[in-house]
């Protein structure tokens, strides 16, 4: 699973160094992984 999170954050910079017009879905893709991420950490320490 992390490799799989590795080369999906380096297709992201490939696309980025394109300068594509999808820079702002992706970094609202970005941001609503972490907020996940967040939300997973929060639920785990609750327990």
């Amino acid at each position: 699973m992390h490799k799989k999170q590795a080369n999906e954050d380096v297709i992201l910079a490939d696309m980025h160094a394109d300068g594509t017009k999808f820079t702002k879905e992706l970094a609202a893709r970005k941001k609503a992984k972490e907020f996940q991420k967040e939300r997973v950490e929060r639920l785990k320490s609750k327990k």
